[in-house]
């Protein structure tokens, strides 16, 4: 799409620096150590998996300067044709979206910018967008629309779990509860984190994919092997047996705050700094007792070795974000307990944020669209939708180099 203006692009390498130009124009949002502004990491973002039938677009003006990005993250989904078969179909995760304000372009053009990704895929998901003007495009645009994923939280160390939640509490109830946790991991093992193969990941994934109809990625071992195992930002630790018990992947998130008006410079005196949080990112249960909200005892076994070991290597808490119900049980027959979107209770209200510290951010949103004649709004009320704290271009660092 173009005129004598401007013309709308594929996103190809060679606009990169053009295009940081753009991004540090919002120094508000993207600081001059935002992640956008090393190319390599930039595009490992947006590389995705499965395919390459569609990309990140950009508006381009006469002189080649890059006026406006909307990001698109190429991935492969699996739509539930029935209780054990799949559609594998070719999808876009939306994120980035950058517009610069001028003249020469015409009104509306950044919508229409959103429009052309979407239009280019079978199917589009978009996480992590707030709740100001995406949130409504998403829903004058009629996307189904998750507005937070539950999140689970457990304290690993009394005293400086309450440092970090609200300060509102009542202090009796989480001794209670740390107690209670502190009781389950002194009689638990603890299990260390493991090297897991890509291939060993996707037969786990198919095998689980016919407990329940699951709406989501498609996590073949290409899925595997870009979102975490080579993942260049992040140490992804792995734990459990993809046969026995199922997988947990999480990672240990160290807390800081930056000097005022900084955000290079670290406030060492601040005092959360470098406290550990492990954030747990997949829980993927080999057997079905989970899968039909019971409790596994082999995955709980799981569950209490790696919060043990966690606690041992210095965590004070641990979170877990997911889109479903689906593990309440087993998540509450380990400890931990939900925090609302408006980080209720008060013994639950963990920060949100810890790199840099946060008390409160917007809750992490999904929202969906299928151009898919086959399958309407209303099938997806029986399908089970599987989105975590790491899809799209969700749990990547802020800042880079990455700040640990």
């Amino acid at each position: 799409m173009s005129n004598d203006n401007y013309k709308i692009i594929p996103y190809d390498p060679s606009y990169y620096e053009s295009f940081k130009k753009l991004s540090k124009s919002f120094h508000e949002f993207h600081p001059s150590n935002y992640i956008y502004h090393t190319q390599e990491i930039f595009e490992y973002l947006y590389k995705g998996f499965g395919h390459n039938d569609s990309s990140s677009l950009i508006i381009v003006n006469k002189k080649n300067e890059v006026l406006g990005f909307r990001g698109a993250i190429p991935s492969l989904y699996q739509l539930p044709v029935n209780d054990t078969s799949y559609e594998i179909i070719k999808g876009n995760g939306v994120a980035g979206w950058i517009m610069k304000q001028d003249n020469s372009l015409p009104k509306g053009i950044g919508l229409k910018l959103h429009n052309l990704v979407h239009e280019s895929s079978n199917l589009t998901v978009a996480a992590c967008f707030g709740g100001d003007l995406s949130l409504e495009v998403y829903k004058m645009n009629k996307f189904n629309i998750i507005n937070n994923l539950n999140r689970y939280v457990i304290p690993l160390n009394n005293k400086n779990y309450k440092s970090v939640i609200n300060s509102e509490y009542d202090s009796n109830l989480i001794d209670l509860w740390s107690e209670k946790v502190e009781n389950s991991l002194i009689s638990s093992e603890f299990c260390k984190p493991r090297k897991i193969k890509a291939n060993e990941l996707e037969k786990l994934w198919i095998k689980v994919s016919k407990f329940k109809k699951i709406f989501g990625l498609y996590k073949n071992k290409d899925y595997w092997n870009w979102r975490y195992i080579n993942c260049p930002y992040y140490e992804y630790l792995f734990f459990g047996d993809p046969e026995k018990t199922g997988i947990l992947i999480a990672r240990i998130e160290r807390i800081f705050n930056f000097k005022s008006n900084s955000t290079t410079e670290i406030d060492k005196t601040d005092h959360n700094y470098n406290k550990k949080i492990l954030r747990i990112i997949e829980i993927i249960p080999s057997n079905i007792d989970s899968w039909q909200k019971n409790i596994d005892d082999n995955y709980n076994t799981l569950l209490l070795s790696v919060l043990k070991w966690a606690k041992l290597e210095g965590c004070i808490a641990a979170d877990y974000q997911f889109s479903d119900l689906l593990f309440n049980k087993q998540l509450e027959n380990a400890g931990f307990r939900s925090q609302n979107a408006k980080y209720e209770p008060a013994e639950c209200s963990l920060a949100g944020l810890f790199q840099p510290y946060k008390q409160k951010v917007y809750p992490i949103n999904v929202a969906w669209k299928l151009n898919h004649k086959n399958i309407t709004r209303e099938d997806f009320k029986h399908m089970v939708p599987y989105f975590t704290k790491s899809d799209v271009a969700g749990d990547y660092p802020k800042y880079w180099p990455r700040i640990s």
